[in-house]
């Protein structure tokens, strides 16, 4: 069963760093890089864009989240999902944590909400949102680091764990494939470190010419 949660955390990162022109902090693991994503163009052509004070055509934004992999429903519980209901769209992103309650008079966008699901009660007004689908896997799919440009710094707490962990999860998904999934390889992220500044916080680490700082605690 897919990680509702995970896909939403891990989606809503990819966005902020597709639109952010300012600098970012993303902190994962090796199992959170492990795993392909979308490339920043495909990202681009799926994601749906909303202003208020936009012009929309409900039935026609419903056929577009509908061939974009969202399924109409009553009413929206999960990420996914969409529902229309007379001059209300309600639609639940992959890219926030709350749905999106899109207000329509006519054809123009009279306000956008996000709203809890089991009170159905407003929370934030948005004047613009940005609808993503679920990011499936496909043989075009990009690692995570092809989203930092040349000036990012990464920092590592072990390097040699996480390489040794990127190996060990390719091992594991050669022997028990889970459905279309596709990873990086451990040369993947040698090449961040030769390729990009990089710190890591170990005495003896894996850099063997290095600048090396040392910190006293009390």
């Amino acid at each position: 069963k897919k990680d509702s949660a995970n896909e939403i955390l891990r989606t809503e990162v990819l966005k902020q760093l597709n639109e952010s022109n300012s600098p970012s902090i993303v902190v994962s693991c090796p199992e959170g890089i492990f795993e392909k994503v979308i490339d920043n163009n495909s990202l681009r052509k799926e994601t749906i864009c909303l202003e208020v004070g936009n012009t929309v055509d409900p039935i026609t934004l419903g056929e577009k989240l509908y061939k974009m992999g969202f399924s109409q429903v009553d009413f929206v519980y999960e990420p996914g999902q969409y529902s229309i209901r007379g001059s209300i769209v309600d639609v639940f992103s992959f890219s926030h944590e709350y749905p999106y309650r899109i207000d329509l008079f006519g054809d123009e966008i009279e306000s956008i909400r996000t709203f809890e699901v089991s009170s159905q009660l407003s929370k934030d007004n948005k004047h613009g949102i940005a609808i993503v689908p679920h990011i499936k896997q496909n043989e075009n799919n990009v690692s995570l680091f092809n989203f930092f440009n040349n000036n990012s710094l990464f920092v590592f707490e072990n390097i040699q764990f996480c390489l040794e962990r990127i190996t060990a999860l390719n091992e594991d998904l050669s022997k028990c494939p889970l459905g279309e999934i596709h990873s990086i390889e451990d040369t993947d992220v040698l090449d961040v470190i030769q390729n990009h500044p990089t710190i890591e916080f170990q005495k003896n680490g894996f850099f063997k010419q290095a600048n090396k700082f040392s910190f006293a605690q009390e």
